[in-house]
């Protein structure tokens, strides 16, 4: 029963009463108590309503509590397939950048390697095979560098188990803020078409850092 069908019902019923006594010409003593019995009546109709919407608020105050959580985790936490992590916020220019793909679920990923690719700290160049996109944000947008998986053609599948991760050292020739972003197919896929593969992939990328 809704609190206002409560209160009218208490309120008809002490009113009733009230009715009865003033026909039956009750003393004194006996209307202020039933009066105060009807106060008492509502007040504590009003302290179960008030409780109520207490418990309401409450509800309503962990509901968006949790909502801002999750509009605060980014789309590589804890909960991704596939997290890609840098080891620090901010990293120099040419300096070697080891960074790691994990297989998070309980299915194995297949994801491309560049194997031909290179890079350079200004005087020594190595090979630093690369599974990523780099991109930059410049003048508010994201751009690609001409750098990873889309250059060159010796691409290979490479298959992560779940709960195994992969170590890539980069080295990143220009400043800004900067984040990896890796392509991945649910499955293991050995003979995955890297060039051309027939199905649609995964996304998975690292939290922003900054190259200086």
């Amino acid at each position: 029963m809704r609190f206002a069908s409560v209160a009218s019902t208490l309120r008809q019923s002490k009113l009733d009463a009230l009715h009865a006594a003033l026909c039956t010409r009750r003393t004194h003593s006996s209307l202020s108590l039933i009066l105060r019995n009807f106060e008492s009546s509502l007040l504590l109709v009003k302290n179960i309503r008030t409780c109520q919407c207490q418990r309401t608020i409450a509800t309503m105050n962990c509901k968006f509590a949790s909502l801002v959580f999750l509009s605060l985790v980014p789309a590589n936490s804890a909960f991704a397939q596939v997290r890609v992590t840098v080891p620090s916020p901010e990293v120099q220019i040419h300096e070697k950048i080891v960074a790691r793909i994990q297989n998070q679920g309980t299915k194995p990923v297949t994801f491309c390697v560049e194997f031909g690719q290179t890079s350079s700290d200004g005087t020594d160049t190595d090979p630093t095979p690369s599974p990523f996109i780099v991109q930059q944000k410049s003048a508010g947008k994201w751009s690609t560098l001409l750098i990873g998986p889309d250059v060159g053609s010796n691409r290979s599948p490479v298959t992560l188990a779940p709960g195994e991760s992969s170590e890539f050292p980069i080295r990143l020739s220009s400043v800004g803020h900067t984040k990896l972003q890796v392509f991945y197919w649910l499955g293991s896929e050995p003979n995955l078409a890297c060039n051309k593969p027939a199905k649609k992939p995964k996304k998975a990328e690292s939290q922003v850092f900054t190259v200086r």
